[in-house]
C-alpha cells in the first residue's frame, strides 16, 4: 500500500499541544515506516509575528515568508525542533500555497492518501484533529493490505 500521509506544519506546531500531537505523528510514522510512506508538508504560518501571533505562548518568534528561501528555513527550524524525530521527507509549500490551497490544510491536517485518492482527512488541527482518529483509520488501513 502506497498510502501517503499529509501533515500540514505551521508555527502553531510549536505551542505544546501541537508539538506533543507532531511527536505522535512521528511514532506512529516510525512504526508503520514499512507499511506506508510518511509526508510533512510545510505551509505558510497560520501565527507569524507579523499577522495574528502566538508567540508570547510559543517562546518562538516566525515571520510570514515573502520568499521561498525564508519558507525552507522556517521549515529547517521546525523539524530541527523535533530533535531527530523525523523519520520522514519534509516539503514546503509553494509561496502561491498551492498545497495549503487544495487540501484546507490550515492551520494543519492529518490526510491519508491511498492509490492518489483521499480516504481520510482530518478536523482542522490543532485542537479538533483527533489524532486517535487518524490513528485507528490508518491502522485500519495497514491490515487490510
Amino acid at each position: 500500500m502506497a498510502a501517503s500521509i499529509w501533515k500540514g506544519l505551521s508555527a502553531e506546531y510549536r505551542l505544546k499541544t501541537v508539538h506533543k500531537e507532531m511527536k505522535r505523528f512521528c511514532r506512529v510514522a516510525e512504526e508503520l515506516t514499512e507499511q506506508a510512506d510518511f509526508l510533512a508538508v510545510y505551509i505558510e504560518e497560520a501565527h507569524p509575528d507579523d499577522g495574528f501571533s502566538f508567540s508570547y505562548k510559543s517562546g518562538f518568534e516566525v515571520m510570514q515568508a515573502k520568499v521561498l528561501k525564508e519558507r525552507v528555513a522556517s521549515a529547517k527550524v521546525a523539524a530541527e525542533n523535533l530533535e531527530g524525530k523525523l523519520k520522514f521527507p519534509v516539503v514546503v509549500d509553494s509561496m502561491q500555497n498551492d498545497a495549503m490551497y487544495a487540501y484546507g490544510a490550515r492551520p494543519e491536517r492529518l490526510y491519508i492518501v491511498r492509490d492518489g485518492r483521499v480516504v481520510y482527512q482530518s478536523n482542522r488541527g490543532p485542537y479538533y484533529m483527533h489524532f486517535e482518529e487518524f490513528e485507528s483509520e490508518l491502522r485500519a488501513m495497514v491490515k487490510m493490505q
